[in-house]
């Protein structure tokens, strides 16, 4: 039986008015995925910043195997931060643009394992080849590599510190399709042969069944559900769940003569002027009397023969299974695309453009970035990826060439 690595209690932060997270409670197992899914601005990034000590929470508990990082000092924490790593969403911002690739792999093996240069340069070799880097990638500059060479040289950064739990904060948002493949099976690859837990987070309901064994689902600061992968997929509860699910999109014409899709009705309210009693309530298609007066606490639900139990945040355990019997039971299809309630879904030219990170077309003409030139040739990445680390930028236009 695996040991809990990560227990996160009652967890709230607010900046101003805005109380971004409020009491947040949940465990992540060594060697486990939980996957955190919910739209933008419900406060899941905020979660792992601050379980990884970059934001500082209001009230809470974050245990490591037991220990309470909020309480330990500067000396502890300096112990304990090899083991808890990152993934930012923004890879490139995680490279110095001004150290080669190399440098900014070795800095951790300096600054915390003290190994000399010989070691280093062992450490190197085997770190590239774990991650699938060529030893030329090593004597480059974040911008003359890739979007995905460079998200493998930050998993070997941070692999080189041997970590038991990292975050990672939607780490193939910026890359593309076939790119995303490569990164999931590589991350998945490293947990199986090192056995390290990740708290995944992202917006593709696809991705996320995919690499993780749990899955949250947020809600305007919220936990609204968590459960097994497979049961909150085929045997959501939660309105909420129920209606993202419903969003999928499904490469089958004719399933989609039978579905029932469920329709949100208006906008999510401000984190800083939050609906009384439940946060859903005022889109609910359910909602009862009391879910406009009283706070729902997380409640454990037996499903199934072998009364399995996971949390769901309702007013009454049987509040929510007559809510989720009123609504259209959801049997899911292989997903075709990610999907979200911020997803932004247009046809430009032949190409679909869904949300940030991925490629657009627009009247035929595909956007394109160049990069300032480093060390060798240019390079043009195209799409609207990040580039914060680079000195010089500039957007042109070329005509699509059929």
């Amino acid at each position: 039986m695996r040991s809990t690595l990560i227990d996160v209690q009652s967890l709230s932060k607010q900046y101003g008015r805005q109380k971004v997270i409020d009491e947040v409670s949940f465990s992540v197992e060594e060697g486990e995925t939980l996957g955190l899914f919910g739209i933008s601005g419900s406060g899941k990034t905020t979660i792992g910043r601050c379980i990884m000590l970059l934001e500082k929470p209001d009230c809470g508990k974050i245990l490591f195997k037991g220990r309470d990082l909020l309480k330990m000092n500067r000396r502890e924490v300096f112990g304990v931060r090899p083991r808890l790593q990152m993934i930012f969403q923004h890879p490139e911002t995680s490279l110095n643009p001004k150290m080669r690739v190399k440098e900014s792999i070795a800095e951790p093996l300096l600054i915390h394992r003290r190994l000399g240069r010989s070691e280093i340069d062992e450490e190197l070799e085997q770190l590239i080849r774990q991650v699938g880097l060529r030893p030329e990638h090593l004597e480059r500059y974040p911008q003359q590599i890739s979007g995905g060479e460079i998200q493998r040289a930050v998993l070997a950064r941070i692999m080189s510190l041997e970590p038991k739990f990292v975050v990672a904060d939607e780490p193939t948002s910026m890359l593309d399709a076939s790119v995303q493949a490569q990164i999931l099976r590589l991350m998945m690859k490293i947990q199986e042969d090192t056995g390290l837990a990740y708290l995944f987070i992202a917006h593709d309901l696809s991705m996320v069944r995919h690499i993780s064994d749990r899955v949250a689902v947020m809600y305007l600061g919220v936990i609204v559900e968590l459960s097994d992968r497979n049961e909150i997929y085929d045997n959501p509860l939660h309105p909420y769940t129920k209606a993202l699910l419903s969003a999928i999109p499904v490469p089958d014409p004719s399933y989609y003569e039978t579905r029932q899709r469920i329709i949100l009705e208006g906008d999510v309210p401000s984190p800083a002027n939050p609906p009384s009693g439940c946060r859903f309530h005022p889109r609910c298609p359910v909602a009862r009397e009391i879910c406009g007066r009283d706070e729902p606490a997380a409640r454990r639900l037996a499903i199934g023969q072998e009364e399995e139990v996971r949390p769901v945040a309702a007013d009454e355990a049987v509040l929510v299974r007559e809510a989720a019997e009123q609504l259209p039971r959801i049997a899911l299809q292989p997903v075709a695309q990610p999907v979200g309630e911020e997803t932004d879904r247009r046809q430009c030219g032949h190409r679909q453009h869904h949300g940030h990170g991925q490629q657009a077309q627009f009247a035929g003409a595909e956007i394109t970035q160049r990069l300032a030139p480093g060390q060798g040739a240019d390079r043009w990445r195209t799409g609207n990826g990040h580039a914060a680390t680079v000195a010089q930028s500039a957007w042109h236009r070329r005509p699509r060439l059929n």
